[in-house]
Parts: C-alpha cells; sequence; structure tokens
C-alpha cells in the first residue's frame, strides 16, 4: 500500500487524482502522535530558520517507524506540515539536480548493529494552487498553505529491534522569519479501513438462495434462468451481452454459476443498457432503494483512453438526468456507476477506480458530476475479481436538501453524501435500476473489453455481501 508521487497520485484535494479519490480536508489528512485525525501533537518537531546556502535537518521519527514495524499502522508515510510560523521553506527532492547536497533519506539503526539508508519511493508536495501532482518538482515544500509527503520502502527487520530512525532534509530557500515542521502519520482513507463487512438481508441467505422471499427484496437476479429477461427493458439495440457459464480464456470463474458477460466492442460506446422500471414491475415508484450487485472486470479489461459508465439508479423519464441533459429539479436525475481509466492501485498492480456519474439538481454544468469513492477500501477494483457493489439512495423531500447516496464495496463504505437535492417535485421519484456499461464521453472503446455481473438484489434495506 503506497501514496504515489506520479501524474495520478497525491495533490491537495486528491490522494489519487487518478481514480478521483479525495482526501477529507484540502491538502491531505493525518493523524497525530497521539492517534487523533487531524491533531496537533507531532511525532517531531523542530524550528526552521533562515540560513544562508540553506542547511541539514533533521527529524527524529523513531516512535512512527517502530509502529510501521510493528504493524500497528501501515506505512503510509510521513506527513510535514506547517504547526508555527508563516511564510514556508523548501527542501531538495529526490529529483534534485543540484550537486552535492542533501536529498530526502531515511537512516535505521537496528538493534544488531546493522544501519540503513533509505531513499523516498515517492515525495511530492500538496499545493492547492494546482490540480496537478507535484511529484516530479525538484523541490518539495513546507508551509501554512504547502505540506508534503514521503514515503520510504522498510527493509525485513527479521526480528531485529529498530533502535531510531532519522529523517534528514536539505533546505535551499525559506520566505519568512522562522517555521515550526513537524511530522505526522498521512491517513488515506484506506489506511483506516474497518475490514469487518457491515452485513445484511443476504447474511440469512447463504448464497442469496431464496433471498427473492424476504419481504424487503424487491428484486433478485441470479441468471440462471432465461425468464431474467422479462423483468429488465433494453433500452437501446446496441451492445453485446451474453449469459456466461465459462470463459476460461478471459481469466472468469463463475461466482455462482452463470453470470451476465458484456462486452465493450472496439469502436463502440455501449456494452449494456437495460432498466429495470419499477412502476411496471411493482405498481409504484419508491423514494428510497438499495441495489447490489456483483461485479468482475475480465482479463481484456483495459480502460486507459477514458473512463464510462456502470449500473446504477435513475429516475430520468426520458426527459433529463443523463446525455447532456441538465437536471433541474423537475426533468430527472441519475446516479451511475462510473469508471475511470486504470491506474497504479495503492494496494500494489493496476486497478480500475470506480464512484459515481451523478446528475443532479444543483449540478452547475451539463454533464454529471463525478464522485470518487474514497472511503475505507476505495473503489479500485482489480481485474479477474468478484466485488460486491451496493449503491443507496434516498430521494430529498421536495423542496428541502435532505437526499442521500451511500456505497459500499464488499460490505465495507467507500463513499457517503447527504445533503442532497435530486428534485423539486414529488412526481419525480425512484424511477429504474439502470444496468448500463457505457465507454466515454464520446470517444469509443479503443479495445474490446469485458466484465460480468451477477447475483442483483434490490431492496428496500441494505442488502450486504452473498452469505457463503
Amino acid at each position: 500500500m503506497q501514496l504515489s508521487d506520479g501524474p495520478g497520485g497525491a495533490t491537495c484535494r486528491h490522494y489519487s487524482v487518478a481514480g478521483k479519490l479525495a482526501w477529507q480536508r484540502k491538502l491531505g489528512d493525518w493523524a497525530d502522535a497521539s492517534g487523533e485525525l487531524w491533531g496537533e501533537r507531532p511525532y517531531a518537531s523542530v524550528q526552521v530558520r533562515p540560513v544562508r546556502g540553506g542547511q541539514e535537518v533533521s527529524l527524529d521519527v523513531t516512535r512512527l517507524a517502530r509502529q510501521w514495524v510493528a504493524g500497528e499502522h501501515p506505512n503510509t508515510g510521513i506527513f510535514l506540515r506547517a504547526i508555527d510560523g508563516n511564510g514556508s521553506v523548501l527542501f531538495h527532492s529526490r529529483e534534485s539536480t543540484d550537486a552535492g547536497v542533501q536529498k530526502p533519506v531515511l537512516e535505521l539503526k537496528w538493534s544488531d548493529g546493522g544501519r540503513d539508508r533509505l531513499d523516498p519511493v515517492t515525495d511530492t508536495f500538496l499545493d492547492c494552487s494546482t490540480h496537478r501532482s507535484s511529484g516530479s518538482s525538484k523541490v518539495v515544500r513546507v508551509g501554512r498553505d504547502q505540506t508534503t509527503l514521503l514515503v520510504f520502502k522498510l527493509p525485513d527487520a527479521r526480528g531485529r529491534k529498530l533502535e531510531s530512525a532519522q529523517l534528514r532534509l536539505h533546505s535551499f530557500k525559506q520566505y519568512a522569519k522562522g517555521l515550526t515542521v513537524g511530522v505526522f502519520r498521512p491517513t488515506p482513507a484506506w489506511a483506516l479501513a474497518n475490514k469487518e463487512a457491515q452485513q445484511g438481508i443476504a447474511a440469512r441467505y447463504k448464497g442469496d438462495r431464496d433471498i427473492a422471499s424476504d419481504p424487503a427484496v424487491i428484486a433478485a437476479v441470479s441468471f440462471e434462468d432465461d425468464d431474467w429477461r422479462q423483468e429488465w427493458r433494453r433500452l437501446t439495440n446496441t451492445g453485446s451481452y451474453e449469459v456466461v457459464s465459462e470463459d476460461s480464456e478471459n481469466g472468469f470463474v463463475p461466482f455462482a454459476g452463470k453470470a451476465l458477460k458484456t462486452t465493450l466492442k472496439k469502436g463502440e460506446n455501449t456494452a449494456l443498457n437495460l432498466r429495470y422500471l419499477f412502476e411496471r414491475q411493482t405498481g409504484s415508484e419508491p423514494e428510497e432503494v438499495y441495489f447490489r450487485y456483483y461485479l468482475r472486470f475480465g482479463d481484456d479489461w483495459s480502460p486507459d483512453l477514458d473512463g464510462g459508465k456502470l449500473p446504477g439508479i435513475a429516475g430520468t423519464y426520458g426527459k433529463g438526468g443523463w446525455g447532456m441533459r441538465r437536471s433541474d429539479g423537475t426533468n430527472g436525475w441519475s446516479v451511475r456507476g462510473l469508471f475511470s481509466p486504470m491506474t497504479i492501485s495503492p494496494f500494489g498492480g493496476k486497478a480500475t477506480p470506480i464512484g459515481s456519474y451523478v446528475y443532479h439538481a444543483d449540478m452547475k454544468g451539463y454533464s454529471g458530476n463525478h464522485w470518487g469513492w474514497n472511503l475505507g477500501p476505495s473503489g479500485l477494483l482489480r481485474n479477474n475479481k468478484w466485488y460486491a457493489v451496493e449503491q443507496y439512495v434516498r430521494l430529498n423531500t421536495p423542496g428541502q436538501r435532505d437526499g442521500s447516496f451511500r456505497a459500499w464495496i464488499d460490505g465495507q463504505l467507500v463513499y457517503e453524501r447527504n445533503g442532497l437535492g435530486f428534485r423539486d417535485i414529488e412526481s419525480i421519484r425512484i424511477q429504474s435500476i439502470w444496468l448500463n456499461v457505457y465507454h466515454g464521453g464520446t470517444r469509443p472503446s479503443p479495445r474490446d473489453m469485458s466484465l460480468y455481473i451477477d447475483n442483483i438484489v434490490v431492496a428496500s434495506r441494505y442488502i450486504g455481501p452473498v452469505a457463503p
């Protein structure tokens, strides 16, 4: 697990800008030495005063490094922020080309006499004057409007005790008379994730068997029988989907028997476009609903040109709330899923960031708003793995902004937003569950890419992951 300083890495507002995964606060999130989120007790601090030609700055980070070694906290790195004074101080980064300067280094001393001198694998500063990553800069900055992230990969302790850890930096320019720099622990949301899944309706029905009989369940689809099509209306004649029980050439492993395979064909935009219409199937339209489905990206899934849409919840009524038809509170809304181009995951390897693509009554532009699922384990999904994706919408009371949206992956909350406005009139309700897989924007898929869907459940209560 690692924060990145690459083009898609950490910025002022995002711990992964490529995945639209936002910090909870601008300039990053941290915990202090007492474990308090956004606390003010640093692990170490140093007052930096202007010195002609710069100076070496040393910070004792032994306590933090020992926590990494002991597994008390994941090694998310070192977070430097100003805790007193004004102005800013500039340190050489690992990209500095100045000859003979001290670049950032972490010096470790072990109980057996061994020593390690580590270069950072990530060093960047967060600055709200830009939306871009500063990871390629020759400097890192700490000030009232800048914070610095440093990540070091520790060697295997092999049972040794860590005696000391010293962070050494070299300043070369400073603004104002003095600045006190403090050491804190970076806390991207995945470092705080609750490992225990939240259970729901599905916990009572092993493998989802007989879950359709639950009084809270509105619809349940496992794709084992052909009659599933009767409840889903096809919106367009474009797209490619089929029910499969095997597809080993694409790394497919069934979740539970058959699954729905849909493919974004090269040169096309639409793979899947089906809707479950509540009025048609149940005789009424709800004002809140839970929608869970299992999602698996195939071995050939590799979006790099653009992102696109995934299944979600909607009330468009053919009038507004999709396709550049701006939602105004009287014509419709939608909260479809969203996928972004693949990026490097802090958990290692490549992953597809997923989130929500939202048309709501308070939107500013004509295209939907992007909400990256940034809480808990976050919305970073690998290929060839099944995930339980659950979304919840509660519409607002007309005239008020009390609507809600939440999302879970494998039973862990990954996004929550309250105070939403989807409508201004009573007749706008939850019209459909929208099974949509779409590439773009407008740009078509650059190659054939497939994903799989299984065990759909729609309910009036939280559903949760399938019980084993």
